[in-house]
């Protein structure tokens, strides 16, 4: 079995992913557990085959979870990175700052509040579009605010009006330090006109993160 940690802020207001991603790791048969900020000291030395960050509307995790995220990348463990504010402006310090980029792969963007259909690209690993739990259809996004990659070896994954909303990392998992696959989203599950679609993204990016799920075929 797969064993996903999900780290979420401490006394965050109510975020309807965290009731999703459980039960779609449920139909996955993925083990969970969820922590609240501050996380355990240990938090980076336990067993996890990915760690989930969902900040909801907030910017970022804390200095001390950035820093157990970076261990936790050293050590192999892929990422899955969520939430609508997750590259947003904030004032924390430009070495934080520039620690949560390279996390996020991406910058803030200047243009925000933007609405209508995803642009689909073609890069990055095919299995995301079309992979073991279906073929991601197209959807509308409202009041969006979108990044802009920053990262030269990621691949910009979906867009809207030329600003990126999700984003993918394939590294080497036999390179000492190099880390391991991670995945970023700039949108919540919990769209109301498009919960099939963001279940699927989901699932598919889910599966592309865990171990046992690198050599499965893509779908037909």
């Amino acid at each position: 079995a797969s064993y996903v940690a999900m780290a979420v802020p401490a006394e965050s207001p109510s975020n309807p992913d965290l009731d999703l991603i459980a039960e779609y790791l449920f139909e996955m048969g993925v083990n969970l557990e969820v922590f609240e900020e501050p996380l355990p000291l240990d938090f980076s030395d336990q067993a996890w085959d990915t760690v989930i960050w969902n900040g909801g509307d907030r910017h970022q995790a804390s200095e001390d979870s950035i820093t157990l995220f970076e261990a936790l990348v050293q050590r192999g463990v892929s990422l899955y990175l969520m939430g609508e504010g997750l590259v947003s402006e904030n004032e924390n310090s430009e070495a934080i700052e520039k620690a949560w980029e390279q996390l996020t792969l991406m910058t803030p963007a200047e243009q925000q509040g933007l609405n209508g259909p995803i642009e689909f690209l073609k890069e990055g690993d095919v299995r995301l579009l079309k992979g073991r739990f279906g073929t991601l259809a197209a959807f509308t996004l409202d009041n969006f605010s979108g990044g802009q990659l920053s990262n030269p070896s990621a691949d910009a994954f979906l867009q809207l009006g030329g600003l990126d909303l999700a984003a993918s990392l394939e590294m080497d998992r036999s390179a000492s330090g190099e880390g391991a696959r991670r995945f970023v989203q700039l949108f919540s599950l919990a769209q109301a006109n498009a919960l099939q679609q963001t279940k699927t993204l989901f699932q598919n990016a889910v599966c592309w993160l865990l171990p046992d799920c690198f050599d499965c075929v893509n779908a037909d």
